[in-house]
């Protein structure tokens, strides 16, 4: 993860990679790998309050998946947006 603050604004940039094996079988429909990026802009311009947009891009290979008719393999996208109030 980096980030970096510029007044009252942070810019956030998050990269994460993930595998789920099960060891005891050597071909499991529930294992999963892929990888996950996140970027995200805060901004804390007002005392106990802080707004945050971010985006995360997923890609996941899933033997699950064709068992429900899809694509061994997905791409997904995803909006978030926060309000935290601090008392």
């Amino acid at each position: 993860m980096a980030s970096y603050d510029l007044d009252d604004w942070r810019f956030s940039a998050r990269e994460d990679l993930f595998q789920t094996r099960n060891v005891d079988a050597t071909s499991n429909i529930f294992d999963e790998d892929g990888d996950a990026t996140t970027g995200a802009i805060s901004w804390i311009g007002l005392d106990g309050v802080r707004l945050t947009a971010e985006i995360i891009q997923m890609h996941s290979r899933r033997g699950e998946y064709v068992s429900a008719g899809l694509a061994p393999s997905r791409a997904d996208t995803q909006v978030q947006f926060d309000a935290r109030f601090f008392f």
